[in-house]
């Protein structure tokens, strides 16, 4: 008896040590998707379902602060200005959309696609300076 729960405890240890593994190797996948997003030289933002800024990288976060005031957390429809809030609606109705805007003294192309993610409709738009 002792010996079938040795061998039992074993395997569970083994479970488990595999299971730390695998977590650990998604953790630094996740990782380092993030410092790529954040390091992209364009901007990255995401929109959830709600309509809540959910992702931001450093150069989105510098242009909606011309049109949103907060960014990261912030509601869309009640924070930022008419026309980002009208490219939002309009990824979702088209599911994607290209667009200039202006922010400060510089011009974008936005590029808007929606998404889906864990069954909800999520707006992802790329800024990209137009040189």
């Amino acid at each position: 008896m002792l010996d079938e729960l040795a061998t039992a405890n074993q395997a569970l240890e083994e479970k488990v040590q595999h299971r730390t593994e695998q977590l650990e190797i998604r953790n630094r996948a996740l990782e380092f998707s993030q410092t790529l997003l954040g390091n992209l030289p364009v901007g990255v933002a995401g929109i959830d379902s709600n309509g809540m800024i959910a992702y931001c990288n450093s150069i989105a976060s510098k242009l909606l602060k011309h049109v949103c005031g907060d960014v990261f957390g912030a509601d869309v429809a009640a924070s930022c200005d008419f026309e980002l809030v009208n490219l939002i609606g309009q990824v979702r109705r088209e599911k994607s959309s290209v667009t200039k805007m202006t922010f400060g003294d510089s011009s974008y192309t936005v590029l808007g696609r929606s998404i889906t993610f864990f069954d909800d409709e999520a707006v992802a738009l790329v800024f990209l300076e137009v040189m």
